[in-house]
């Protein structure tokens, strides 16, 4: 039920204990502190867990490799290396964040090392060959900056829809545009 939650940040073993005494049903209804606790935990990795498999893109060295940078709040790197695993099972990925560098070899996750991913990554290049395929395409970044410069057009910027969408924790709007985009006015402003 709370599989998850032992990855926070702030996870408790004592807190796991006492909840996992408790009557399933006081868990599922959190009813009780640690019933509450635990459900935030579980669901504090969850939401930091589906925000970097969404976010995070991963790059292709000359050599075949998908690596990563990330910077989680969470215990996640390895579930994290499993899902990309699962989506590119003929990849070797390389995930690294402040913890180490975890890797995943053919669809099989094979642990992390304690080296940057940088370091880990250079050192793992030496070892193979260049991929015949990968070594001649360029791996420039312009090439994103055209796609998303060509994506984004300033005139159709709806912030109004843009806000509908967005979760209101997440309003970042000063007073300036409120006021611009409201349909009411005060009648002092005319």
């Amino acid at each position: 039920m709370f599989n998850w939650a032992s990855r926070h940040k702030d996870f408790q073993k004592d807190v796991f204990v006492r909840g996992a005494r408790q009557h399933h049903a006081l868990l599922r209804s959190k009813a009780t502190p640690e019933a509450k606790k635990l459900h935030n935990w579980n669901r504090q990795v969850g939401m930091g867990y589906c925000k970097t498999i969404s976010f995070l893109r991963l790059k292709t060295s000359k050599k075949g490799i998908l690596y990563g940078e990330i910077n989680p709040e969470h215990r996640i790197e390895d579930l994290v290396t499993r899902h990309f695993m699962k989506r590119f099972p003929t990849y070797m990925i390389l995930i690294g964040s402040s913890r180490g560098t975890f890797l995943a070899v053919r669809n099989s996750y094979r642990g992390h090392v304690d080296q940057p991913l940088k370091q880990f990554l250079h050192q793992l290049e030496s070892y193979l060959s260049d991929d015949h395929i990968l070594a001649d395409l360029d791996f420039d970044e312009s090439w994103w900056e055209t796609y998303y410069d060509s994506q984004e057009i300033p005139e159709r910027e709806n912030k109004r829809l843009f806000l509908q969408f967005m979760p209101k924790k997440y309003h970042y709007m000063t007073d300036h545009e409120r006021k611009q985009l409201s349909k009411i006015r005060r009648l002092d402003s005319f």
